[in-house]
């Protein structure tokens, strides 16, 4: 199983609205190391400062227009605004087991995770959470896109608690589509806190089991605290001892044409809607009104 090629199109899922002026995967860079307690990258929208580095030492970015390509990590890496900024075509494999994720994005606006590698990323079994893709604080605008997330000692991609409400005001505008999570010791998709909206299509979910600290939900749209509108349409789960599960979540939720959902658990939920085929057009119908896409087109 592959994610689908970089750049495809997604239903639902405006395009990245600086895909146009990201440099070639050839460029040449112009930071080639980075430092734990942080680097500033700064580009310009026309010439975007291209990020590539192999280390195996944490790495903390923050600035404006720069990408990160063609790059291998054995260590976290830690992204912060004010943004737009980009991660593709990425390794991250046999990272330490610190907790966190192996991709840390702590805030920015039109953040792109496309393309990248995350695999064998912390020790399974553990008590100590390690994810592959961690949000936390203020992102708004982000695009997570055709990655391959295996084999990480917590869950491929979480949202974090107490992200909404107080200080923190995101994640919102939150895009997940196309990427290939398997095997991870917790969920593949955890949605703690959110204001959304989050919209979840074309991702492979496989391999979910019980484990220290999880109950082998594939998908957990948690009871934690503030949750937003959440739409997930067209997803394929195979082999989980849980397919999704959002008992309890305030989350203004929509499941339209999942494909292979064996186990599904609301109780007590607000879920919104859960249909397939003519019955999901409606739904599919509310989302063109209120975000001017179409959500009921196919996978590529």
């Amino acid at each position: 199983q592959s994610p689908p090629p970089v750049g495809s199109s997604y239903p639902g899922v405006p395009e990245y609205p600086y895909r146009d002026n990201l440099p070639d995967l050839g460029a040449s860079a112009n930071v080639t190391n980075c430092s734990a307690n942080g680097t500033t990258v700064n580009g310009t929208p026309e010439q975007w400062a291209v990020v590539t580095v192999n280390q195996s030492s944490r790495c903390k970015l923050s600035g404006s227009y720069f990408v990160v390509q063609n790059s291998s990590f054995g260590h976290k890496l830690v992204l912060q605004g004010p943004g737009p900024y980009a991660v593709r075509e990425s390794v991250f494999a046999d990272g330490p087991n610190l907790g966190g994720g192996a991709i840390d994005v702590s805030g920015g606006n039109d953040i792109l995770i496309e393309g990248n590698v995350i695999e064998n990323w912390g020790d399974i079994p553990t008590s100590l959470d390690q994810q592959g893709v961690n949000m936390y604080g203020n992102p708004n605008g982000v695009w997570v896109l055709s990655n391959r997330i295996d084999l990480v000692s917590g869950d491929s991609i979480m949202f974090c608690h107490s992200c909404a409400g107080g200080t923190h005001n995101g994640p919102a505008n939150v895009y997940i589509a196309g990427n290939i999570m398997n095997d991870s010791e917790e969920n593949a998709l955890d949605f703690k806190e959110f204001l959304g909206p989050l919209v979840v299509v074309c991702n492979y979910m496989s391999g979910y089991r019980p484990a220290v600290n999880s109950n082998g939900e594939a998908v957990r749209v948690n009871d934690e605290g503030q949750q937003g509108e959440l739409w997930m349409s067209k997803n394929t789960y195979s082999d989980n001892h849980m397919d999704i599960a959002p008992y309890k979540s305030k989350a203004f939720a929509h499941y339209l044409d999942e494909i292979g959902v064996d186990g599904f658990n609301d109780f007590s939920s607000n879920t919104q809607a859960r249909a397939n085929g003519a019955a999901a057009q409606p739904y599919y119908d509310l989302y063109q009104e209120m975000h001017g896409l179409d959500l009921s087109k196919a996978c590529p």
